[in-house]
């Protein structure tokens, strides 16, 4: 489904949320959240007041199919004491499996700079999670997929778009029939769509939501491949 109904929210920090996932608080938050690298967590820190979270908990991301799952009481209430002390070192996986029976009042989040943000749910959870074209090659969506049952709903966040991100043939490749591009600007150039080939994993398994927003041409979000380095993070945030 392309351009689902968006909230643009009229909060002291702007994001974007899904009206089909209202009763959800969740949010994909761009450019002006001012999560640059050299001030991210006190703008976490900020996010999380404006949404009246005690906290929100990332992950020390590594293009892997890992995923952390918090479903259970005792490894949610570990995984909380462990990430608020002093020091605390964050577990290296790509997303969070949540239970959505969880009251806690904190948020979960992955980063993207162009990588694509997915969130699932059925009935009773969530997950929570990034994917590049590594990830997607690594089957970390169908690792999702496999701890979630009928009916899924999913949505795809901001990523970089056909329109603008130009791959070679390692990363065609490696997405084999799952990849969804043209050609490129050369030979063994391909213009690939992350968003649309997350939504191809997820096609027939689930209903998706894909905001098709491209991160590359769109001055709301951040993008490596469009400043050439990395100036900040865009944030998809779930809360519970």
């Amino acid at each position: 489904m392309k351009g689902p109904p968006l909230k643009p929210n009229d909060q002291e920090i702007p994001f974007l949320s899904c009206l089909q996932w209202a009763d959800l608080p969740h949010g994909f938050y761009g450019v002006e959240a001012e999560l640059h690298n050299e001030n991210y967590r006190s703008a976490l820190e900020n996010i999380a007041r404006s949404r009246n979270l005690s906290g929100i908990f990332d992950l020390e991301q590594v293009h892997s199919a890992d995923l952390v799952d918090l479903r259970d009481p005792l490894a949610l209430s570990q995984f909380v004491e462990s990430q608020t002390a002093p020091k605390a070192i964050r577990p290296k996986a790509d997303g969070f499996l949540l239970s959505r029976s969880t009251k806690l009042g904190v948020g979960f989040a992955v980063k993207s700079a162009d990588c694509v943000p997915v969130m699932l749910r059925d009935l009773e959870n969530i997950a929570i999670i990034h994917a590049g074209w590594r990830g997607l090659a690594m089957g970390v969506l169908d690792r999702a997929l496999e701890a979630l049952t009928g009916p899924i709903e999913a949505i795809i966040g901001p990523s970089a778009d056909s329109c603008c991100y130009e791959v070679g043939e390692e990363v065609i490749e490696a997405l084999g029939r799952n990849g969804v591009y043209s050609s490129g600007t050369a030979k063994g150039k391909y213009m690939l769509s992350t968003s649309k080939s997350a939504a191809k994993i997820l096609s027939n398994r689930c209903s998706t939501l894909n905001l098709e927003i491209c991160t590359i041409c769109s001055n709301k979000f951040f993008s490596l491949r469009r400043s050439g380095r990395v100036e900040g993070k865009n944030l998809a945030l779930v809360c519970i």
